[in-house]
């Protein structure tokens, strides 16, 4: 049975967690534009390759693990374009024994139809609340916010 379009849309949001939960970047490929523009609180740019050694190079710097779990979701379609919010829970293990953050996030993404299917143009994420008992995310996320600057300054090598 061929997918939704809501279908397809909510499964690239799932898709996409599960690429940054287990590191497989690569993945992306598949799920955005070649110029997706991406937006965290630790910095904002574009273009999916850029996304890709971003991640790489940021994810490492502070956890071990990662999972994402999305919720509530709301897609709106309108010809070849999208909108989709969803609620993000999100836990972070800093160190393998150690301790963990959990993030409540918001993801919303705009979506275009391509000769491919439905890629994310545009990805943002928005912290809406924290659980750091070890007060670690802000040293993390000066760390994260720190390599992006330098990546993007291309002080980095690619």
């Amino acid at each position: 049975m061929p997918a939704t379009d809501r279908e397809t849309i909510e499964d690239l949001a799932r898709l996409m967690a599960r690429a940054m939960d287990r590191r497989t970047i690569s993945d992306l490929d598949d799920l955005m534009t070649d110029d997706v523009e991406i937006v965290y609180g630790f910095g904002r740019w574009q273009g999916r390759a850029l996304h890709q050694r971003i991640f790489e190079a940021t994810l490492p710097l502070c956890f071990v693990s990662t999972q994402h779990l999305l919720a509530n979701a709301i897609v709106q379609v309108e010809a070849d374009t999208g909108r989709a919010e969803y609620a993000v829970h999100a836990t972070h293990l800093i160190q393998h024994g150690g301790p963990t953050a959990r993030v409540g996030l918001t993801y919303r993404q705009e979506l275009v139809r391509t000769s491919s299917g439905w890629r994310i143009a545009q990805h943002e994420a928005s912290s809406l609340w924290l659980d750091d008992p070890s007060d670690i995310m802000p040293h993390c996320l000066g760390r994260m916010a720190a390599a992006v600057d330098l990546i993007l300054a291309k002080k980095v090598p690619t």
